[in-house]
């Protein structure tokens, strides 16, 4: 799975494995390209494919919404990505990392208030989504925790302290 890089390929690092690594692998090739973010135009067609075709699974069609999503988001279109965004949530509202994306791309654009609840709900979804979120605030001096996925009220306030304080205006 894909993770948007649309604040400074903040979590580019955490890509989780893919759910579309299920295809068949005579499908493999659109997966791979779904999944991929060095050709958005290949990234962007593969996907769409994935969810036009008229069968794909439920799993394959939140992968491939949250991938467009992120390639989207990395091209500046935060609109459509928020539109993937809602659909691959719609399909499975506890998938940490479309939540991660979507916050990513209200970052970005400007809106903490919108973020902040994003990130939350993310690390609440899944420790991985938690653990790469500690990872980046050590790293930015923000958080002094250890790196474990618990959501501790010291990790919860290091996050809004982040969102406000880098979140495009």
């Amino acid at each position: 799975m894909r993770v948007s890089g649309v604040i400074g390929g903040l979590f580019a690092a955490v890509a989780m494995s893919a759910t579309v690594a299920l295809a068949p692998p005579a499908a493999a090739d659109v997966y791979d390209d779904c999944n991929q973010a060095e050709n958005t135009r290949l990234a962007i067609n593969a996907c769409s494919e994935i969810i036009n075709r008229g069968r794909s699974t439920v799993e394959e069609l939140v992968a491939a919404h949250s991938n467009r999503g992120a390639t989207f988001a990395d091209l500046g279109s935060y609109e459509r990505a928020l539109a993937d965004y809602a659909r691959a949530l719609e399909l499975n509202p506890r998938h940490a990392n479309t939540m991660f994306n979507r916050a990513n791309t209200y970052c970005a654009l400007g809106r903490p208030d919108s973020a902040l609840p994003g990130y939350l709900q993310a690390i609440d979804a899944g420790t991985h989504a938690a653990e790469a979120l500690q990872r980046h605030l050590i790293n930015l001096g923000d958080y002094q925790g250890e790196v474990d996925g618990k959501v501790t009220p010291a990790f919860k306030t290091a996050i809004e302290t982040w969102v406000r304080r880098d979140c495009r205006t």
